[in-house]
């Protein structure tokens, strides 16, 4: 809008903000609203204030004096700051973040949808048996790799950082960092394989082909003649 573009560095400092609070609540819905209406007076450059119950200053360190000239902070009832105070406050919201408390997300979920993908392709065809299997596996790839920690440089002067790659999201049309974590252990794959070993040896499980049963196209009717459907298109577009 008109007036509000100094609101455009802030928006995805906000944005960050709402995920912090639903993370850093410990499931109260008080001090998330009182941690998410902060972000008007970090804003303003005011990190200390009264009047809240549960959250009374900024969290992060207090910012150098470089920090503070280099930030285009707003000033209290400008058009740019009436317009973030109107969508901080708004009623609507500040009843909808109650259900932030849990902090879910589906992040995850993402992650394991992709990796399925890995295991079960859709361009391919398997039994129902082979459907289950192969979502079984995909589980057990995610859940021995879900909780890799950040990878670290190895050698060099900057041994032990923490490694980072650069990208640029489409959807915030900005470059950002985002960490890299470890390589992934496919240590339960080898428990797995000598497990479906030692029971095909001792017979415990007997390996059958499935038969596979496609039908011959989608519909399941047999299609009608070609020279019909062309027929058909054409006579459509001649009336």
């Amino acid at each position: 809008m008109k007036g509000c573009e100094d609101l455009l560095p802030w928006i995805c400092s906000v944005s960050n903000h709402m995920w912090w609070c639903s993370a850093t609540c410990d499931g109260n819905a008080a001090v998330l609203k009182e941690k998410w209406k902060s972000v008007l007076f970090h804003v303003t450059n005011k990190h200390k204030w009264n009047g809240y119950t549960h959250f009374h200053e900024c969290c992060h360190p207090r910012l150098t004096s470089a920090q503070i000239r280099k930030k285009k902070w707003l000033k209290p009832d400008t058009p740019a700051y009436v317009a973030l105070e109107k969508v901080v406050l708004n009623k609507k919201i500040l009843k909808d973040i109650e259900k932030l408390t849990e902090f879910c997300h589906a992040g995850e979920l993402e992650v394991y949808h992709s990796e399925y993908l890995k295991y079960c392709p859709k361009r391919e065809h398997f039994s129902h048996k082979g459907m289950v299997a192969r979502a079984q596996l995909t589980a057990l790839d995610h859940n021995a790799n879900c909780g890799r920690k950040q990878a670290v440089i190895q050698s060099g002067p900057r041994a032990g950082e923490a490694r980072y790659k650069i990208s640029y999201p489409k959807a915030q049309k900005q470059w950002v960092a985002k960490p890299i974590k470890e390589k992934k252990s496919y240590a339960h794959v080898m428990v797995l394989m000598d497990t479906v070993a030692n029971a095909c040896e001792t017979g415990e499980v007997e390996i059958k082909p499935e038969a596979r049963h496609l039908p011959q196209n989608i519909s399941g009717n047999a299609p009608p003649r070609k020279q019909e459907l062309v027929h058909k298109h054409r006579s459509r577009f001649n009336r």
